[in-house]
């Protein structure tokens, strides 16, 4: 049977945090875009209802 290459405890603790910083770090940014973008969204629905564009009907 193949031994597994198992990295020490002590090697493999601070990789973690450092990934789990990495991607909390990544998610904000990805709500921060999120965000610009919903407002962007809303900026076009609010200035086509002042058009008197209806937004409820589907589009076909």
């Amino acid at each position: 049977m193949a031994e597994k290459n198992e990295i020490p405890k002590e090697q493999e603790v601070p990789f973690l945090q450092g990934s789990l910083t990495t991607l909390i770090k990544e998610r904000e940014g990805l709500m921060q875009m999120l965000q610009v973008v919903e407002g962007s969204i809303q900026a076009h629905a609010n200035r086509l209802k002042e058009l008197g564009v209806d937004l409820t009907q589907k589009k076909e």
